[in-house]
């Protein structure tokens, strides 16, 4: 008999105190290089960064050119 485990994922979030908006564009922009297509919320869980400072982020990186945010509409359900 298999005994099956539970893996369970801590997520810190580091807060606006902990971080400058430059180290979080470094951050994400280190992110990108490995995970090409990412969306927001993969940046958030995976770097542990408050959600506020990664959107500003992320608009700040977009103003400058150096991403591309689209929009992703989800999948249909097929009846």
């Amino acid at each position: 008999m298999l005994a099956s485990k539970s893996v369970e994922k801590k997520v810190v979030v580091v807060s606006d105190c902990d971080i400058t908006v430059d180290e979080v564009k470094k951050e994400i922009m280190d992110y990108l290089t490995e995970h090409e297509h990412a969306r927001t919320s993969d940046i958030v869980f995976d770097l542990g960064i408050d959600p506020r400072l990664v959107v500003d982020a992320l608009n700040m990186l977009e103003e400058e050119n150096l991403v591309e945010g689209k929009v992703i509409q989800p999948k249909r359900q097929t009846k």
